[in-house]
Order: structure tokens, then sequence, then C-alpha cells
């Protein structure tokens, strides 16, 4: 990977995680996490796109609003490896027309990971559930990536 990444290899990397979570802060310094549901690029294939669900990360997204700072975590399983970000530049924008299609997919696609390691396919959903009404979308802009970090997980 290039010293500065693009949103592409970006998610090259995310593609791979069996386990993706957003964390924020409050201003008092207590932290929120939320699991993502499902993370890809944007229209314009320069930033990066997280989608939550409001249940599981509505004080995330009341963060969000204020301050627009996030640390994006996730794990591969395959490689025992984990990827880390932070980014101030994080904001919540409208729902494309297909981001149901968009989640329903990943979703079934972060069950059929987590059955191959031994889990239920009710595990993966458990992870992953949602109900339409309450996605939300955040986008983060590369340029706007403070610290990517990527590593192998020690046993």
């Amino acid at each position: 990977m290039s010293s500065e990444p693009n949103a592409a290899e970006i998610i090259a990397l995310l593609d791979g995680c069996h386990s993706l979570s957003l964390a924020t802060r409050t201003q008092d310094g207590s932290v929120n996490l939320a699991p993502a549901l499902a993370c890809g690029l944007a229209p314009d294939g320069q930033d990066l796109q997280v989608y939550l669900a409001h249940s599981q990360a509505g004080s995330a997204l009341d963060d969000i609003a204020v301050h627009g700072h996030v640390a994006l975590f996730g794990v591969n399983l395959h490689d025992a490896s984990q990827l880390q970000l932070q980014s101030r530049g994080a904001m919540l924008i409208p729902l494309p027309a297909d981001a149901l299609q968009t989640v329903q997919a990943q979703r079934e696609a972060i069950a059929a990971e987590w059955l191959m390691h031994g889990y239920s396919t009710r595990f993966g959903y458990a992870l992953t559930s949602f109900t339409a009404d309450e996605l939300q979308l955040v986008q983060l802009r590369v340029s706007d990536i403070e610290q990517l970090a990527c590593a192998e997980l020690s046993a």
C-alpha cells in the first residue's frame, strides 16, 4: 500500500474483516462503540461509507453529528490481522436507494464467514441485526484519515 492509501485500498483491507466496529468519544471523553453493519466505497470512489443501525449506534451517531471524530476497527479471522483507522471527517449522509440491498448482501456474507468458523448462521445475523427504518450512513473522507494501522493479532 502507498504511504497515503486511497479509498479502494482501505476497502480491500476492510473486505476481509469479520468484525467491524466504529467508536466515538463524547465531549466529556466517554467512549461509544457501535457494530458496523456494512461498509463500502462512496459513489465517487474517494470516500468510505459505513452503515450503522440507530438502535445499536444512537450515541455514536450523536457524537458524529457534533464533531465527526471516529475510529474504525476491523478484525480478519483468516490471517489474524486487524485494521484501525482514525478520522476527523466523518459525517452523516442520506441513504442511497440501494442501501437495504447493500446491507443485506453484506449481512449474508458475514453470516457465511462466521458459519465457516463454527458459529451458527443465527450468530452472524445477530451481529448485524437491524430494521430497514433504522439504517444510518456515515461517510469518511479518506483525506481526513489521520492514522491507519494494520497489524497481526498476537496469539
